[in-house]
């Protein structure tokens, strides 16, 4: 178990913790859906080992897990650097 990388352990982290919490994705409050969306999209992001692709595979999630709760599909057309632009103008 001590050669095991600690991208195995934060992984298995993910999956005994806030994926097996949170999904399938099925809450009474669109407030539940929302915090679970939230804390596992956050939880991936934070360990997702690649380098170009964490966006991709939390979105991926993230619209997995809103299709579960009955929700539309969700858009990310929003998303793009211009967003990213709009954050730094909003936090200087």
């Amino acid at each position: 178990m001590k050669d095991e990388p600690l991208l195995f352990w934060l992984m298995e982290d993910l999956e005994k913790g806030p994926l097996r919490e949170f999904t399938p994705c099925r809450f009474d409050t669109i407030g539940k859906t929302v915090k679970a969306l939230a804390i596992v999209h956050t939880e991936l992001v934070l360990i997702h080992p690649f380098r170009d692709g964490n966006g991709r595979v939390a979105r991926l999630l993230a619209t997995l897990m809103a299709l579960q709760a009955e929700l539309p599909p969700l858009d990310f057309s929003e998303t793009g650097s211009d967003s990213l632009a709009s954050v730094d103008s909003l936090t200087s």
